[in-house]
């Protein structure tokens, strides 16, 4: 597993993360 996908996933799921709460 490279640490660049790693690092791509968890941006990901911070902007998921961020999206769910804006929308509340």
């Amino acid at each position: 597993m490279t640490p660049t996908v790693r690092l791509e996933t968890v941006t990901v799921e911070i902007r998921f993360c961020c999206d769910g709460s804006r929308w509340g």
